[in-house]
């Protein structure tokens, strides 16, 4: 069961159904819960592909405007997640997205111009397979989380996360291997 998107404009919950009567987006629903309060918005020419059974929190919000986001099997998002994508966020198979958790793939240039009129520096995000976020956690641009690692609640990730580690704080950094 596949969720493909390619919409123009914002969208809730409640516009899927419509939307997927219409063709201009093809949902399977079997298999995903997704909370009535929550928002998916994609943007022109942006995709999003939710592969397999999910679940969406109430409050969240996916805005998916001008990349891709590719969200794996069996991947539960809690409440209040955040994932802005403007280039590629990618996230594996059987991960957990603990509440409060937002992942940023680009952030404002500082050129010294207003801050409003400068643009966007971007740079993808992969999050491997059995993957879990703790409560809080941020991810920022260029970041690769590794199959089977921890990021500990109220973490900021500003560097890549080899396999089957355990990292907090802030800045994020490695705390202990696990047993995986």
């Amino acid at each position: 069961m596949r969720i493909k998107a390619y919409i123009g404009v914002p969208i809730t919950i409640w516009s899927i159904f419509i939307l997927s009567v219409v063709g201009r987006a093809r949902f399977s629903l079997s298999g995903y819960y997704f909370s009535w309060t929550s928002l998916i918005r994609i943007g022109v020419g942006s995709r999003l592909l939710w592969r397999g059974k999910g679940w969406l929190e109430s409050g969240s919000l996916i805005d998916v405007c001008g990349g891709h986001l590719s969200i794996g099997h069996n991947v539960f998002l809690n409440r209040h997640v955040q994932i802005v994508v403007k280039d590629r966020v990618t996230i594996g198979d059987n991960c957990i997205i603990a509440n409060n958790v937002s992942i940023f793939d680009h952030d404002h240039k500082t050129t010294g111009i207003p801050y409003c009129n400068q643009g966007f520096d971007t740079a993808a995000i992969s999050i491997g397979n059995n993957v879990w976020l703790g409560s809080g956690v941020t991810v920022l641009k260029g970041v690769e989380i590794g199959d089977n690692a921890v990021v500990a609640a109220g973490a900021v990730v500003t560097k890549s996360v080899p396999s089957g580690e355990l990292w907090g704080g802030v800045p994020a950094k490695f705390i202990k291997v696990l047993n995986v």
